[in-house]
């Protein structure tokens, strides 16, 4: 019941309320920016699962906006900026290093497509 709960509040975050609508927020633990935390393998695997069950959960399909990063926000308008930001306007999270970097092209070319594999892995097993 709490879980449902939880799932009926928007998120807390930093990055305002147009992010925030809507959504659920998931903190990955970890300073994950270039020169900090290693993500051990099974954190990448948990963070990937975890990710992959959600999106069947709520039938979303892995991409700039089904999935967001704090990165893409900007701090004082709280607009969506995506790419186009100064370093001082915008967090880090979920790191410079998380799943090769933080902007659209690594979450493209390296976070998705684990998403996405993951999310056929398990519906073959739903089968």
């Amino acid at each position: 019941m709490l879980f449902q709960g939880l799932l009926n509040d928007e998120p807390e975050g930093s990055i305002g309320p147009i992010a925030n609508s809507g959504a659920i927020m998931i903190e990955n633990l970890g300073n994950f920016d270039i020169g900090k935390d290693q993500m051990t393998q099974e954190h990448k695997e948990t963070i990937v699962y975890v990710t992959a069950l959600l999106c069947l959960k709520f039938g979303l399909t892995p991409s700039i906006d089904s999935i967001t990063y704090h990165h893409w926000w900007h701090y004082g308008t709280k607009q969506r900026v995506l790419d186009n930001h100064n370093k001082y306007s915008v967090k880090s999270c979920p790191g410079t290093n998380f799943f090769g970097g933080n902007n659209t092209a690594h979450a493209r070319n390296n976070f998705y497509p684990l998403v996405v594999k993951k999310m056929e892995e398990i519906r073959a097993t739903m089968r």
